[in-house]
């Protein structure tokens, strides 16, 4: 008999530390129209208070020639919705090869667990899976995908084995899929796309914001999905009638079919950023939420950024005018004042897709003055402002960059992002100047097929010039200094 208890106790151990751990690839998403954004991988995972999420890898694989290419751990997921001991964890992975085919592997502690593919099945040569042939899932992703759409599993059961994959549907990370019950019991579950928007702004005393749509569906819902919008949005079923209170959209057998809802930033609101989420909520379910970012920004001033020089001639490239021709030292950036009034720019930067080229300061630029920064070099016989850059450079990039100009308080006045036709030996400014769009200087209207034209219209005449410093007579500075030591030599009389 003790025999028998201490094999029994042996056996039980044994499942215990080398039972396979009950956990399976449960949504994909690698492809979608446009440029692929939102992919994504999803596991579930019973009991996982028993294991280290650390030992869990999922490892991608390229296809063709079966290498692996990228491999994260479970504890880099984000945990979603579970039940019964099931849980879901998420992670959004940019990069995810498209196909034709590619794959998956799922290990613990380097034991192989699953090893999946889409769009045909091959052999892995390394990794965890190597030498094992993949599972095609049997349904595949597009460049028609919708990005808001995942390939998922539906069923119910307990196992991988008790789901099947279906064909793109609307996106559930870390939320139950359309169809699936796991462990016996159907949640209800309310299902958003996506899941933030951004880019809601306005400059003060006009408004609302322009509005963006998002999705919203449900399944295995017992009641009405409740969509409650923050204090500085509204919200509309049709994108014409918006308003502030709860918006409803009925439950019916359980589901809500995808509804398109619209949200924006309601006029008339302070200066301020407004970054606040939508709410949607129904009996039983968890909420989620849109996240909504935007804010009212000041009335920004008329400062028009008019000419852009990546790519100096390596001939007749000398724009700074120093008499030296170099590819850095000549870049510049014009700037025009094309408002009605003067504006102080000290505090303003000046940026291009990487940081802070330009700080200004001590500069106040009246209407119709352009101020011209040069990558670097001596900045020769310029009747308007120009200044060398005070990072030391521009660095602007000959196949395309960003220029931005930004107010003391981060607010963005102007930008411009432009592409390879930055890179040709001359300038790109705007035709006409101040309102037209960026072409390259030879064939801007009045050029004369010049290469550029620094702190001057295309056609080489002068902006209004900055008004010449008033002298100081040197008899008025000997004025001051005997009133200065009178007042000292008085007071120190008393």
């Amino acid at each position: 008999m003790k025999k028998q208890i201490i094999l029994f106790s042996f056996l039980c151990i044994h499942y215990f530390l080398f039972a396979q751990p009950n956990a399976w690839i449960n949504e994909i998403h690698y492809d979608n129209s446009g440029s692929d954004v939102n992919e994504m991988l999803e596991v579930v995972l019973e009991n996982p208070g028993a294991y280290t999420l650390g030992d869990f890898t999922l490892t991608l694989y390229n296809g063709n020639g079966g290498t692996s290419y990228e491999s994260v751990t479970l504890d880099q997921f984000t945990a979603g919705d579970n039940i019964n001991a099931f849980y879901i964890y998420s992670l959004y992975i940019s990069g995810i090869q498209n196909g034709s085919p590619d794959g998956i592997s799922l290990d613990y502690q380097g034991t192989l667990i699953q090893f999946l593919s889409y769009e045909g099945s091959f052999v892995a040569a390394d990794g965890p899976a190597n030498g094992e042939t993949s599972t095609d899932i049997g349904v595949a992703e597009t460049g028609s995908t919708e990005a808001s759409e995942s390939l998922q599993l539906g069923g119910n059961g307990t196992t991988y084995a008790d789901f099947t994959w279906n064909a793109p549907a609307t996106a559930t990370p870390g939320s139950f899929n359309n169809g699936q019950s796991i462990g016996g019991i159907s949640l209800p579950t309310i299902l958003t796309a996506p899941a933030t928007l951004a880019g809601f702004t306005y400059q003060t005393g006009s408004g609302p914001s322009a509005s963006q749509p998002f999705t919203i569906s449900g399944t295995n819902l017992t009641g009405d999905i409740t969509i409650t919008p923050p204090a500085a949005y509204e919200i509309s079923t049709d994108d014409l009638s918006f308003q502030s209170s709860n918006l409803v959209l009925t439950e019916i057998g359980g589901l809500v079919a995808p509804t398109q809802m619209f949200v924006r930033l309601i006029a008339g609101l302070p200066v301020s950023p407004y970054n606040q989420d939508v709410i949607l909520s129904s009996p039983g379910a968890t909420n989620k939420t849109v996240s909504c970012n935007g804010g009212v920004i000041p009335v920004m001033p008329q400062l028009v950024i008019n000419e852009i020089h990546a790519d100096p001639d390596a001939t007749n490239g000398d724009a700074n005018n120093d008499g030296v021709v170099d590819s850095s030292d000549d870049e510049f950036i014009e700037i025009v004042n094309n408002d009605t009034y003067p504006v102080n720019l000290s505090g303003y930067t000046l940026s291009d897709g990487i940081g802070v080229k330009h700080f200004f300061w001590g500069i106040t630029l009246y209407p119709n003055e352009a101020i011209v920064i040069f990558g670097g070099g001596n900045p020769t016989g310029f009747l308007t402002y120009a200044f060398t850059a005070s990072s030391g450079s521009l660095g602007l990039n000959n196949s395309g960059d960003d220029v931005i100009l930004r107010d003391p308080s981060s607010y963005l006045v102007d930008w411009y992002t432009y592409g390879p036709e930055g890179g040709n030996d001359q300038s790109l400014t705007r035709d006409p100047d101040l309102t037209g769009p960026f072409v390259q200087h030879t064939i801007a209207t009045g050029s004369g097929s010049s290469l550029f034209s620094p702190g001057k219209y295309v056609d080489g005449t002068q902006f209004t010039l900055p008004a010449p410093a008033v002298p100081v007579h040197w008899l008025y500075s000997i004025l001051l200094f005997l009133i200065f030591g009178l007042t000292i030599f008085l007071r120190y009389r008393r």
